[in-house]
């Protein structure tokens, strides 16, 4: 067979496979069905199955998430002892006006 009317064939099989193999994946029916079905090979079905599997996959597209970066407050900046006594863990976001009033409160238990 010349080398043109092979690649005609080839391109009509292609495109004659992508319609059934489109139907298919539309149908409720299994592979063995659909062929006994359509009178097809269940051997050529299963072969142009996976020389297209790529065209009949749903194309995938990545969406992005937004995410919240909550930032945990746990963490200490400073650590103040007292004599043994008091112990003051000092957070980031704690204010001067905060801790002049604990050291002062801390001076009067002596």
């Amino acid at each position: 067979m010349p080398k043109e009317l092979s690649e005609k064939k080839t391109v009509s099989n292609k495109k004659t496979w992508q319609a059934h193999l489109k139907a298919w994946s539309q149908s409720n029916l299994s592979g063995t069905e659909y062929c006994r079905q359509y009178q097809l090979s269940y051997y050529a079905f299963i072969y142009w199955k996976k020389k297209l599997g790529s065209l009949l996959s749903p194309s995938v597209e990545l969406v992005p998430v937004p995410m919240k970066i909550h930032s945990s407050n746990t963490a200490t900046a400073l650590k103040v002892e007292v004599g043994g006594r008091f112990k003051v863990e000092i957070p980031d976001d704690f204010t001067p006006g905060t801790l002049t009033r604990i050291i002062t409160t801390l001076e009067a238990c002596r």
